[in-house]
């Protein structure tokens, strides 16, 4: 199972080993990007991955929302579905946002894309 980890702070394993169960999820291919530019570069030389964990801040210009933003276009383009996903950001407002955005995306491919 590939995971794209996007967090500027956070450390990866930490993070994804305490929200995903061990067992449910034993083989797991973690990979972190710390921006906008490396999520966007991963995404387009692997694909989709199996989860994404967003985080919102990146101590740039660019934001997880302007992650999410970038992802849910290539993904209507593609007609393709949401991948899982989770937010560990602690900004309560933009972890909303994020999760505001991929829930809509995910409702409109259920009934549009599908």
């Amino acid at each position: 199972m590939r995971i794209l980890f996007l967090d500027d702070e956070r450390e990866a394993n930490v993070v994804v080993n305490s929200y995903l169960d061990k067992e449910l999820y034993p083989n797991k291919e973690i990979t972190q990007v710390y921006d906008y530019n490396e999520f966007v570069d991963w995404i387009e030389k692997n694909g989709i991955p199996d989860w994404i964990f967003f985080d919102h801040d990146l101590g740039e210009e660019k934001t997880g929302m302007d992650c999410a933003k970038w992802l849910v276009e290539k993904l209507r383009k593609e007609k393709k579905q949401i991948p899982n996903f989770f937010i560990q950001s602690a900004n309560p407002c933009g972890a909303a946002n994020i999760s505001s955005l991929l829930k809509c995306y995910e409702k409109f491919y259920n009934e549009n894309l599908r």
